[in-house]
């Protein structure tokens, strides 16, 4: 990307949540499309070698057209080529949005995402603090950068913007002086607000990027067993510094009020083999189920997924092989009672065994805009 692209454009971070690494970037392309950004995912090399996956724009586009596409790709990562040598999976990615699109727009999009945990505005980003610092010092003060991402930080630094800064270090535990002298680094800012550490209206994060497993947990802790500081993994360099603007998330994960909301455990009716709730939600997400989509579900059971894409304004049809599971086991507990329990409509049920398939439906049109479902592969559990 060249300089007169950056002037246009600005970066937003995304942080998922560590869960379901191999749905991530698949799920996030999906929810997307279905909010009209023109994608096609890419795999492109750097200039240090290493491979890095990028989102572009259907078609080519001129730089006059430009102003009219939502154009989104993905810039590399820092330390990108450390991490591929390590076999890294991270849990970051860095997008970049033309700038007529609106943050508001953004973040309802991105938001929709069951692995996303934040989306961040991003100020700076390097391989470590220092570095992190001085590039935003640069971009930040420079005479004749006039780009709108420039006049939006200058924004949040408005006498009326109350902040704060939150030290976000991967389960590496820092003192509070350490915290402290990591934020300080970054006093060069001209914040004319007012610090406000319960509810500010702009909070910004400063993230240091080590090497995690698929759980989150640190690969090489920095403390050991009894908390003394283990000195050659301390001394290993981070993957990357970010300092970014929080736009929806941050502290608090934007997954996890939905999941628990909808956590099988609240439900009223259940069978052994129930869908979890976020890997329907995954999926609902993955077949870009939205308001008036009509959704099938061949092996409804206890009704799980057609919760999740009743949530999403779906019109909902399900069938079953055994007409106990769909009768339930009382009027009180039974597939109904699910939708009621979440005051969605109830789905239309039939009694079907789904092998005689051309016996039940018809093959020469499309009959419906998404199946979702989890099949049996030819196990069925008890009633």
């Amino acid at each position: 990307m060249n300089t007169h692209d950056d002037a246009r454009r600005n970066l937003y971070l995304i942080q998922f949540a560590h869960r379901h690494p191999d749905f991530q970037h698949a799920e996030l392309v999906s929810v997307m499309e279905m909010h009209k950004f023109s994608l096609r995912l890419l795999n492109a090399d750097n200039d240090n070698g290493s491979s890095n996956q990028r989102i572009h724009c259907d078609k080519h586009i001129s730089s006059k057209e430009e102003d009219d596409v939502n154009v989104v790709w993905t810039h590399p990562l820092p330390n990108e080529k450390l991490a591929r040598e390590n076999n890294r999976v991270r849990p970051f990615l860095i997008l970049s949005f033309h700038a007529s699109v609106p943050e508001s727009r953004i973040s309802e999009c991105i938001s929709e995402c069951v692995l996303v945990k934040s989306v961040l505005e991003l100020w700076s980003a390097d391989v470590n603090i220092q570095q992190c610092a001085e590039k935003l010092k640069v971009t930040l003060f420079s005479p004749i950068d006039n780009s709108p991402s420039k006049l939006i930080r200058c924004h949040c630094m408005d006498e009326n913007k109350s902040w704060k800064i939150t030290t976000q270090t991967f389960g590496s535990k820092y003192s509070k002086e350490e915290q402290d002298a990591m934020r300080a680094i970054f006093n060069f800012l001209p914040f004319a607000g007012s610090v406000n550490l319960d509810n500010p209206l702009n909070e910004f994060l400063l993230i240091r990027e080590i090497e995690v497993n698929d759980l989150g947990s640190p690969i090489y802790p920095r403390h050991d067993h009894k908390r003394r500081i283990i000195p050659e993994n301390d001394s290993r360099p981070p993957l990357g510094v970010y300092f970014v603007r929080v736009c929806c998330g941050g502290s608090q994960s934007l997954r996890q009020g939905r999941v628990e909301k909808y956590s099988l455990k609240s439900r009223r009716y259940l069978g052994p083999t129930s869908m979890d709730s976020e890997l329907s939600m995954i999926m609902t997400n993955l077949g870009q189920v939205k308001q008036g989509t009509f959704c099938f579900d061949p092996f409804v059971g206890t009704g799980s997924i057609l919760v999740t894409c009743a949530l999403k304004g779906a019109y909902c049809f399900g069938t079953d092989i055994d007409i106990r599971v769909l009768k339930g086991r009382s009027d009180e507990e039974n597939i109904f009672s699910n939708f009621d329990q979440y005051s969605l409509p109830r789905p239309e049920l039939v009694r079907s065994d789904n092998s005689l398939y051309d016996r039940h439906y018809r093959t020469n049109n499309a009959i419906y805009d998404v199946i979702c479902c989890d099949p049996p592969y030819g196990v069925r559990a008890g009633t």
